[in-house]
């Protein structure tokens, strides 16, 4: 059975890469901050996910009631004409001839309903207006007279409520015109209008609701003619809500997201501790070594080739203790930096030969070849017989 050290084996223990190793061996304080900030976060939330709750107020809608008025109109064709008949009811048109049919017959319709309201108390009263406005809706002058009156106590829902009138155009323009000679003027706009002012109110469960409108018919005579235009609401709806307090339950994702972020976490902080403690973040000074040229020669790939040296003659040997030293020699020189196969770097400049030799055992090829010129040890590149290689180990000094 293989030693153990405090009580686990080798085999046990967790194996790293280099470059994890070095980096939790660097870093260890930052990671140590980082993991105890994500327990901290880990253990709020799932605190707040689990040990306390939170409530949400909201107003629900549970009965609507709804009101609703409109203008309907026609006139009666008074005697006979080129294209009209006496006795022809013209309905809902936007034009009348005032000679043919001089009076505007109307009804003014109210309803109401919803969801199950009780019956409702409706009122509406019908005023013929004849009026002067100017600019900015400034009132010169006013005259009115009632038209019709409506009035139901107990409405139901549904049931029309009507209040039916009748204006006589032809009097309605006569009037206007003595009004305006008694005054001896005639400023801003002159207007013919049936105003309906309308009120009604019900309960839904208990809650009293009311509805007031004012909505107005417009009459605009002209030569021969006369135009009508409604002016109304139309459909309105009120509302009956009730307010509810609603718990709102944690997603999943925070319910159990957070504990199973909180347990790795610690799993996570225990291991680096530990494993600080029994020195398995620890790198031999040589790998460190090895490590640090090889981010450099990887930062440096453009500027470096991989070659052979042969030929005869002495030449001066400068020995740099530094890859990058070696690079700026060669970008000073315009030259290239050659890496040969057997792991040494070197620049050759008017008969210098500046080396660089890697302080530890650089790694060998696998065999499945390289790129930029550099060959495989299978034979698939350019051959390097042994001869040549002695002769420059001798030349450079080795």
């Amino acid at each position: 059975m293989e030693d153990k050290e405090d009580g686990v084996s080798e085999s046990d223990e967790v194996q790293f890469s280099d470059e994890i190793r070095l980096f939790l061996d660097r870093r260890y304080v930052y990671v140590v901050f980082a993991l105890v900030v994500l327990i901290g976060s880990g253990a709020y939330v799932a605190y707040t996910a689990h040990a306390t709750t939170e409530t949400v107020t909201e107003e629900r809608v549970m009965e609507t009631w709804t009101t609703s008025t409109e203008f309907d109109h026609s006139a009666t064709v008074m005697r006979d004409s080129a294209v009209f008949e006496a006795g022809d009811v013209l309905e809902g048109r936007a034009l009348y001839f005032t000679s043919v049919s001089p009076v505007l017959d109307g009804t003014y319709t109210v309803r109401h309903g919803g969801d199950s309201p009780e019956p409702a108390a409706a009122n509406a009263e019908l005023t013929l207006v004849l009026r002067s406005v100017g600019d900015e809706g400034v009132e010169y002058w006013r005259e009115s007279e009632t038209l019709a009156t409506a009035s139901e106590a107990s409405l139901e829902p549904g049931e029309p409520m009507r209040a039916e009138f009748s204006v006589n155009v032809t009097d309605a323009v006569h009037r206007v015109e003595e009004i305006e000679a008694d005054l001896g003027a005639s400023p801003g706009e002159t207007q013919v209008l049936v105003t309906a002012e309308t009120s009604m109110e019900t309960t839904l469960e208990g809650e009293e609701f009311t509805d007031e409108r004012s909505e107005s018919l417009r009459i605009v005579p002209d030569t021969g003619t006369y135009a009508v235009s409604e002016d109304v609401d139309g459909q309105r709806s009120q509302d009956r809500t009730e307010t509810f307090e609603t718990v709102v339950e944690p997603s999943p994702l925070t319910a159990y997201g957070s504990v199973v972020l909180l347990i790795l976490s610690s799993v996570l902080l225990v291991g680096v501790v530990v494993g600080r403690f029994r020195g398995t973040f620890e790198l031999p000074p040589e790998t460190v070594e090895r490590m640090k040229f090889e981010s450099q020669r990887d930062s440096l790939d453009e500027w470096i080739s991989r070659g052979s040296l042969t030929g005869d003659g002495a030449e001066t040997v400068m020995r740099l203790n530094t890859l990058e030293g070696l690079v700026d020699v060669a970008i000073d020189s315009n030259r290239r930096v050659t890496e040969l196969d057997d792991g040494r770097y070197v620049v050759l400049v008017d008969g210098v030969r500046y080396v660089y030799e890697p302080s530890f055992e650089p790694e060998k090829d696998d065999g499945t070849g390289a790129e930029d010129g550099r060959e495989s040890e299978d034979g698939g590149g350019t051959e390097t017989d042994e001869s040549a290689e002695e002769e420059v180990n001798e030349r450079i000094g080795r």
